[in-house]
């Protein structure tokens, strides 16, 4: 895998992420929009910015080249998926003060989405399938609410703005 030069503090981001995070998004946008069908009938902004956080939050693409860089890592993969969230809502989650920044990162660094666990696992493996194989029938409902939670921050933040 091609890695890019470091970040900062000893952390860098695989570049082949970008199409896993795109693989991701597409996966867990099927699947949610399936579940909330109903409430969401058009593909609404707020929904494709939770949804691009939510896949920069499974796949965490920035990783510690020497494993001793816990907060800058703690950091920087949820500051990842703020600024994915706001490209697409044109709000600023990151000029907020540095409480307002912890409590956004403890969210999303709790986030976790084991349906997407077999394509990430074949993914870092190199032996990704087509998308279809991949298919999430039904979100956990830990995944949902997860889901249901970033669409609101979002919301929230897009009314603000």
């Amino acid at each position: 895998m091609e890695k890019a030069e470091p970040v900062k503090h000893g952390c860098a981001y695989d570049l082949t992420d970008s199409l896993v995070l795109s693989r991701a998004y597409f996966l867990l946008n099927a699947a949610y929009k399936r579940e909330r069908l109903n409430e969401l009938r058009n593909t609404k902004l707020t929904k494709v910015a939770a949804i691009k956080m939510a896949a920069v939050m499974a796949v965490r693409p920035f990783y510690s080249q020497d494993g001793q860089n816990e907060e800058a890592l703690f950091y920087l993969n949820p500051h990842f998926a703020l600024l994915m969230g706001e490209l697409v809502l044109a709000v600023d989650f990151l000029n907020k003060n540095a409480d307002h920044i912890r409590r956004f990162s403890i969210i999303l660094d709790d986030l976790r989405f084991p349906s997407l666990d077999a394509f990430l696992a074949d993914a870092t493996a190199g032996r990704e399938q087509h998308l279809d194989v991949y298919r999430i029938s039904r979100l956990a409902e830990t995944e949902l609410r997860a889901l249901d939670l970033l669409v609101t921050m979002c919301e929230l933040a897009s009314n603000e703005a």
